[in-house]
């Protein structure tokens, strides 16, 4: 992918969240499916779920 999957906050908040192990684990994930299915594009949406919501 050309640009970067996440946004500086939006890597920070994923990190505070769910730790550093659960984010790099995604964006292993996310890599090799994006290779996998020839993704040319990916956006992730903010979840408004009051259990995904940080504190």
């Amino acid at each position: 992918m050309a640009q970067p999957l996440f946004q500086p906050g939006e890597r920070d908040k994923l990190r505070r969240h769910f730790g550093e192990d659960f984010y790099r684990r995604l964006i292993a994930v996310v890599d090799e499916y994006t290779g996998r299915w020839s993704l040319r594009e990916l956006r992730f949406l903010p979840s408004y779920s009051a259990n995904a919501r940080a504190g």
